[in-house]
This record gives structure tokens, C-alpha cells and sequence, in this order.
């Protein structure tokens, strides 16, 4: 991936000035900066959120506004320096993470999560019960003796 002279503002408000980095393919990079420095606004741009007011943004030598905004977002992953959650019901955000969700995926979905909560509910249930169990047969112990 490449910036090459990139620089981006909102509205008014100027954020990036003529950036300019590679990024090898298999490096890992760390964006450090104070509050406002334009970390947010470099990945933003990435996923195209946004896109750059000057310079271009490059990923294996073409441009990034060459691939489909949808394929792109469906290869970059991202981790927020906020987390929040969007109030809405499941069937209703699955689509966001998953365009192509369809009704028999969130049922499927909804099944699968009170098979979990039952498996969890009968765990709890039968440690529970042999916790207070006396194990034996016909009034002899698990040892052998009465």
C-alpha cells in the first residue's frame, strides 16, 4: 500500500497534509499520535469512508478508487479506538457485518445461540448435581464399602 502526496480535509477543517508512506506487503504498521493527528482519517481513507481531497492512495500499484468499494471493505479490518454498539435487534445489524445475510442465516443463528445457552444451562445443572451426589449402588460406595 502507498500514500503518495495525500492530504485530506473536512469541510473546512484541514486533517492531512501531503502524507506520503509505503507499506510492504507482510509489514505490520502501528499508527501513533496524539488526539486529532489523523490516525482515524489515514484508515478511513483506506477503507473509503472517505476519500483524499489531493494525492492518491495505492494498494498493489493501482489506485484504491479502481476496486469496488464493497470487495475492499470485505478485505480490511479494522479495530477502533472506540467501541459501540449500534441499538438496533440482531436481524436487523446482521447485514451490516455480513451483506448477504439472509433471513435462514439469522434463524439459523438465533437456534444455534439457545442450543449454546441450553448446553451451558444443563452444564452448570449437572455439575450442580454431582456436586452433592453420593455415588454407589444398592447402598455400597464408589469405594466398595457400605
Amino acid at each position: 500500500m502507498k500514500f503518495k502526496n495525500v492530504s485530506f480535509h473536512y469541510e473546512d477543517l484541514p486533517v492531512l497534509d501531503d502524507v506520503s508512506f509505503s507499506v510492504e506487503p507482510g509489514q505490520t504498521v502501528a499508527l501513533l499520535g496524539s488526539t486529532g493527528s489523523g490516525k482515524t482519517t489515514l484508515t478511513s481513507l483506506i477503507s473509503r469512508f472517505y476519500d483524499a481531497t489531493a494525492g492518491e492512495i495505492y494498494i498493489d500499484n493501482h489506485p484504491i478508487t479502481d476496486y469496488d468499494i464493497q470487495t475492499l471493505r470485505s478485505n480490511i479490518s479494522i479495530a477502533m479506538q472506540d467501541i459501540f454498539l449500534f441499538s438496533d435487534t440482531i436481524e436487523a445489524l446482521l447485514p451490516i457485518g455480513v451483506p448477504k445475510a439472509r433471513k435462514k442465516t439469522f434463524v439459523w443463528h438465533q437456534r444455534l445461540q439457545v442450543l449454546m445457552n441450553l448446553f451451558i444451562s444443563l452444564k452448570k445443572t449437572l455439575i450442580r448435581l454431582l456436586e452433592n451426589a453420593v455415588l454407589g449402588f444398592q447402598e455400597v460406595s464408589v469405594s466398595g464399602s457400605p
